[in-house]
């Protein structure tokens, strides 16, 4: 659903880097700070868990000085590349560790507490095997390795459907996943 929201105040700071630690060793990453508000909302909407709980008896409230939804207030992410050489066998393999984390983030603008994702945190682990031409690499991967379930969205659902119900939408790698790919590039 498309809101027209009163003022809102978005300030942050993002730092990206890149570190080449020893010749076979690099970290890259990058942080962002954000402070998204909004400024003045009166006549904000109220989600359906909200109105069914009593939080919203007007059918509105006041969200003026909330968060506005989608924005976690700092993200990270961070990763170490490991090459390793090896010329006789005409290839490199590079092993990887990335960690990516974000504070909570608040999905709805009614601000429900129960539209929340608490912070969470995910490694994800490497190790691809390139000819030196790059013509062709395999990768074996283990994405979200702690295997730490978090979700993309989190909505109120109506009365009528279910009355006080929440749905969760989950993402690929909502699970530790683990794979194989194969790339070929041909000339």
């Amino acid at each position: 659903m498309v809101q027209n929201v009163g003022e809102v105040s978005t300030r942050g700071l993002e730092v990206d880097f890149r570190a080449l630690l020893t010749e076979n060793l690099a970290l890259n990453g990058g942080v962002a700070l954000i402070d998204a508000t909004i400024d003045d909302f009166p006549g904000g909407t109220c989600t359906f868990g909200q109105q069914d709980r009593g939080e919203c008896p007007l059918g509105y409230q006041d969200l003026s000085h909330q968060d506005l939804p989608q924005s976690p207030d700092w993200k990270l992410n961070v990763a170490l590349d490991y090459t390793i050489d090896l010329p006789s066998q005409g290839f490199d393999l590079v092993a990887r560790a990335g960690y990516r984390a974000q504070d909570d983030v608040q999905f709805d603008i009614a601000q429900d507490a129960n539209t929340i994702q608490d912070s969470y945190g995910l490694l994800d682990l490497s190790m691809t095997m390139a000819d030196k031409q790059d013509r062709y690499s395999a990768t074996l991967f283990v994405k979200n390795a702690l295997d730490k379930s978090y979700v993309t969205s989190i909505s109120s659902l109506p009365s009528a459907l279910l009355p006080g119900g929440y749905v969760q939408f989950l993402p690929k790698t909502y699970e530790r996943t683990f794979g194989i790919t194969v790339s070929y590039h041909y000339l």
